[in-house]
């Protein structure tokens, strides 16, 4: 399937230049932060019950002309797992659960306060799919605009390192980014997939900054082994 990148916008453990970004692809170290990017349309008494998922995702999101126009597909691995984890406590002591965190922890609910906040309402698809997720969610964007005949549409991934004792489970390096890409409908890249080999996936990067990655150094031209497929990104 073929298709372009209009434009794009990534946030990496706190770096966000695309000076910064193409060194960290090159092999610089990321920084530690404890520091999640603001929302400027989100009004500020809003901007307190953003999770840091929320905050990652919906400022890359705006950072992409039109953001307030395009249809949207927003993916996320694990979804807002903090907070999950959160509402199981209180669920293991015997607490009631809170209306507004629990709204605030299903899947969809980063896709919600951006459409309320920025006043986009167009369509909307959320995407979990294992480890496969950032390549499912770019799929899924390019089937919606062949099957809804749309010639743009905004893509956001996010993801947040597991909370312990989640942690423990994990098959990939666990950094906290988001990406969001205006994906046309035509363009000079292709996407394809295959069946998965098979090959040890442990320790490494999740597929998201993997294709980041690649993309920042050569223009994506990158062969990445999912969970389930092989996913191929060819450019030109």
């Amino acid at each position: 399937m073929h298709f372009g990148i209009a434009n794009w916008s990534a946030w990496v453990a706190g770096v966000t230049s695309e000076q910064e970004l193409r060194e960290w692809a090159e092999g610089s170290s990321l920084p530690a932060t404890s520091e999640f990017p603001q929302v400027e349309f989100v009004p500020k008494m809003h901007r307190r019950r953003l999770s840091a998922l929320a905050k990652m995702a919906l400022s890359r999101a705006e950072q992409i002309p039109d953001y307030t126009q395009l249809p949207s597909v927003f993916c996320s691995r694990h979804g807002d797992l903090p907070k999950t984890l959160e509402l199981l406590h209180d669920v293991g002591i015997a607490q009631p659960l809170s209306p507004t965190a629990f709204a605030l922890s299903v899947h969809n609910a980063v896709s919600g306060q951006f459409g309320i906040y920025s006043g986009n309402q167009q369509p909307t698809t959320l995407i979990s799919a294992g480890r496969d997720s950032f390549f499912i969610g770019l799929l899924e964007s390019l089937l919606r605009m062949q099957s809804q005949q749309q010639t743009r549409m905004l893509y956001v991934y996010a993801d947040m390192p597991l909370p312990a004792p989640y942690d423990r489970q994990a098959d990939e390096l666990q950094i906290p980014h988001a990406i969001a890409l205006e994906i046309t409908a035509n363009g000079d890249y292709s996407l394809d997939y295959f069946a998965a080999t098979g090959a040890s996936v442990s320790d490494a990067w999740p597929l998201s900054l993997a294709f980041l990655r690649q993309w920042l150094v050569d223009g994506a031209n990158c062969e990445i082994e999912g969970q389930r497929h092989s996913w191929s990104v060819r450019h030109g």
